[in-house]
């Protein structure tokens, strides 16, 4: 790649954050890298989105974000789930398994069934 590009190493030693954090922002997609197969490489427009994500947000009042309206409209997600809902049957209920019985036979003894003696010749 051209020269005036840097690595992460440099990159991360310079604004004093470790580099797994700084892989973390690249894997996540919020920092536009250049690649090349597993090289990463940061230009001034990397650079410029790392410094953006380390600022605070301001406390200003101009910042805040705006309360939000009582509105009865449902958002788009919110639409869908409640489509499916309605739409849609509850899956049935699992059916229990039967209990073993109990039985005041011997364990093993119960299809057993009596035999009479054979007579013996004399």
């Amino acid at each position: 790649m051209a020269d005036g590009y840097r690595t992460l190493a440099e990159i991360a030693a310079e604004l004093d954050v470790t580099p797994r954090w700084l892989r973390e922002m690249v894997r996540d997609e919020k920092i536009p890298v250049l690649r090349r197969g597993r090289v990463i490489r940061f230009d001034n427009l990397a650079i410029r989105a790392i410094e953006e994500s380390l600022r605070s947000p301001s406390k200003s009042s101009a910042g805040a974000t705006p309360a939000r309206s009582p509105s009865l409209a449902l958002s788009p997600e919110r639409a869908l789930d409640a489509a499916l809902k309605a739409t849609t049957r509850p899956s049935p209920a699992r059916k229990r398994r039967p209990s073993k019985r109990s039985s005041c036979a011997t364990p093993g003894t119960g299809n057993v069934v009596a035999l009479r003696a054979s007579p013996r010749p004399p």
